[in-house]
């Protein structure tokens, strides 16, 4: 399995990586990217010839990309590249839900995580494995 990162946040990039870690084993590779931006780059740079299995992406990050915010623009482009890209929301905007049913992608609350980690991971292996 092979998953692309994107946090403003090295405490949510860490928790992400041992979170997918744990669910989908030792030899996951996760790519990590501080911003929407390089995750776009990184995107861009191994679809083709080692596409990934997942995005997990933080809506707010970079204000670049106002009025969306960073997270959405990132949405937006990878599905212009790969319309079926799995990809999962996890952010603690007020507007999660509404981003997510735009585009059809998965999200979860930062805010459920911190109180209830096992939801998250229950997520993840009920939609990705």
């Amino acid at each position: 399995m092979k998953i692309l990162v994107a946090d403003d946040s090295f405490d949510w990039l860490n928790t992400h990586t041992m979170v997918c870690m744990g669910v989908f084993g030792e030899d996951t590779q996760i790519v990590s990217a501080c911003s929407a931006g390089e995750a776009f780059n990184i995107y861009q740079e191994e679809y083709k010839e080692s596409p990934f299995d997942l995005v997990i992406t933080d809506l707010q990050m970079e204000s670049d990309f106002e009025p969306q915010l960073a997270g959405e623009w990132l949405i937006k482009e990878i599905k212009v590249i790969s319309p079926k890209q799995k990809i999962m929301v996890v952010s603690s905007s007020f507007n999660i839900d509404k981003v997510a049913n735009a585009y059809n992608v998965d999200h979860f609350s930062k805010r459920l995580i911190v109180s209830d980690i096992d939801g998250f991971v229950q997520k993840l292996k009920t939609l990705y494995l």
